[in-house]
């Protein structure tokens, strides 16, 4: 364990404090008392000016919160400056807001965040602009819409994209993510692809749900080492990771008090504190490494005392991991980017079912098949809800961390199965697999023997409603950003719904009434006045004899 900085608060150094206060007090009541006081006719002159000032035009405007007349979003209190703030402190004040408001950082409330980080965006646009500047100081919001009094276009040159003057306050030709890349670097050293050419749409992503960004090394390890690191640059009166894309700034509204889907590794400490501005390089360099598997965030114990207290904090840095279902954990190990990273690692949980013979994998099957089969008892307790089961054939020994971090994170969307074929040896049939694990891999249309000597293992497969003749074959990276959009693209259960087969065979009635919804939709059948799980029911199968029928016609 490191040193750790003493607040004040826990060296009984507070004595005197009162005294010196309450002396401050008097004096400035005396001083104050000796003032001159203010001439009659000034007082009078300066009530005119207040009572003018209140009637002047767009006066309402500027109280609603508008910058001068017209009204409209307040865009210094968005910022969180003052009106007189300088280009440099505008330009902090964005960065800081950015990173606090991407919907990326806020899965939780993600709708409203993505509003605020717009209009975090229009307001840096603006005020970053001295032209737009002086015409919202004058006029407010409405005033930027409508020209003003005819200050420059926006981004587009004179006229802009909003009309005459006008300014463009839906990002139409300026996206807030775009400007949101161009401070951080356009997407690249893990920020999850930037916007790309031609004006792509892509997204910077950060360690949330969304995954952005790679695992350096995916299923086969961690690589890309531990360099880098982009802490330590909070500036005075800041925090140490204000302007870093990797470790996210929490505060009691942000701090993740109930995430049942992430691990979470957070550093408690104080921006004056000098083995925390050591610690600060190797806080960022762990939260890039471990990037879609574990979040790394921070707090400012100097702007949030009442939330560090409530953890306990005494000291800084002060390191604790939260785990879903478990009490915090601290860390009291070395301070070394890769020691503290191994031990967030081993703490990630798995759901991961291991399939080593025909039952394991018929468990699995029946989680993702719509009938809620569980081997745990407690029906539908591990359904997977877009009844998509996903199958890792690996010549690993251990389950790899970031499957282990996406069977939490899809827990009840997506079930999880790994079947450990190992090394292998030359000349051993199946390539040294079982019977029982050479059936498996058969049923799934896989050679492990072919698999392994094209270098194709790990392999990852996906299966819909259960069904082994529905099987999809992973041909991406895998790393965590291209994995989570391929388990996205499953979302709801809409996918797998047009994959399911109907016959005579099929079992209607293990699907919900959404999910037999979704299947009458997708065959375009005209389904009226159907509401109940018994309509759609009926409905499809009045199309599968008729199918039957149709073939044997056809056959005829």
């Amino acid at each position: 364990m490191g040193h750790l900085c003493i607040p004040e608060t826990h060296k009984g150094r507070s004595r005197g404090g009162t005294n010196a206060s309450s002396g401050a007090a008097a004096g400035g009541a005396r001083h104050t008392a000796q003032r001159p006081a203010v001439p009659l006719v000034a007082a009078a002159v300066l009530l005119v000016l207040v009572l003018a000032a209140a009637h002047a035009p767009g006066a309402e405007a500027f109280r609603r919160g508008g910058g001068g007349g017209g009204g409209g979003r307040d865009f210094y209190k968005l910022l969180g400056v003052e009106k007189d703030a300088d280009e440099a402190t505008i330009k902090k004040a964005y960065r800081r807001q950015a990173l606090k408001w991407h919907p990326d950082r806020n899965t939780d409330k993600k709708e409203a965040a993505e509003e605020r980080f717009r209009d975090i965006a229009a307001a840096y646009e603006v005020l970053s602009d001295a032209d737009k500047r002086r015409t919202y100081d004058q006029f407010g919001e409405e005033g930027l819409k409508h020209g003003g009094a005819g200050g420059p276009g926006g981004p587009g040159g004179p006229g802009g994209a909003g009309g005459p003057g006008g300014f463009n306050m839906h990002f139409q030709g300026g996206d807030p993510f775009e400007m949101f890349n161009m401070f951080f670097g356009g997407g690249g050293g893990g920020m999850g692809g930037g916007m790309g050419g031609g004006g792509g749409q892509r997204r910077a992503q950060f360690n949330m749900g969304g995954m952005g960004g790679g695992m350096g090394g995916g299923f086969g390890g961690m690589g890309g080492g531990m360099g880098g690191g982009h802490g330590g640059q909070g500036g005075h009166g800041g925090g140490l990771y204000d302007d870093d894309p990797h470790v996210q700034t929490l505060t009691k509204e942000t701090f993740p008090v109930e995430d049942t889907a992430w691990v979470w590794l957070i550093e408690f400490y104080a921006p004056w504190c000098g083995h925390c501005k050591q610690l600060a390089p190797k806080w960022s360099a762990v939260a890039k490494s471990l990037k879609g598997v574990v979040k790394v965030g921070a707090v400012n114990c100097e702007e949030a005392k009442e939330l560090c207290s409530a953890h306990g904090v005494r000291g800084y840095p002060t390191i604790q991991a939260f785990v879903p279902g478990s009490p915090s954990k601290p860390y009291n190990g070395d301070r070394s980017a890769k020691a503290i990273s191994d031990w967030a690692l081993d703490l990630v949980p798995s759901r991961v079912a291991q399939v080593t013979a025909d039952p394991s994998l018929r468990q699995l099957l029946a989680r993702c098949s719509g009938g809620g089969g569980s081997s745990s008892g407690g029906k539908g307790k591990d359904r997977a809800g877009w009844n998509a089961c996903v199958m890792l054939i690996s010549a690993k020994s251990e389950t790899p961390h970031l499957l282990r971090a996406l069977s939490v994170a899809y827990a009840g969307k997506v079930a999880f199965g790994e079947m450990r074929v190992g090394g292998g040896s030359k000349g051993a049939a199946g390539g040294g697999l079982s019977a029982p694990m050479a059936h498996v891999a058969a049923q799934l249309g896989v050679d492990v023997d072919v698999e392994r000597a094209a270098g194709k293992l790990p392999l990852l497969l996906t299966i819909c409603n259960g069904d082994l003749a529905v099987v999809d074959r992973f041909v991406g990276s895998l790393k965590s950003e291209s994995l989570a959009r391929h388990l996205d693209s499953y979302a709801a259960g809409k996918k797998c719904a047009k994959q399911v087969r109907l016959d005579a065979a099929t079992d209607l009635a293990k699907f919900s009434a959404g999910q037999l919804k979704q299947l009458v939709k997708d065959k375009g059948l005209d389904c009226k006045g159907c509401t109940e799980k018994d309509d759609f029911v009926r409905r499809l199968k009045e199309f599968i004899a008729a199918s039957a029928g149709a073939g044997e016609k056809r056959e005829l």
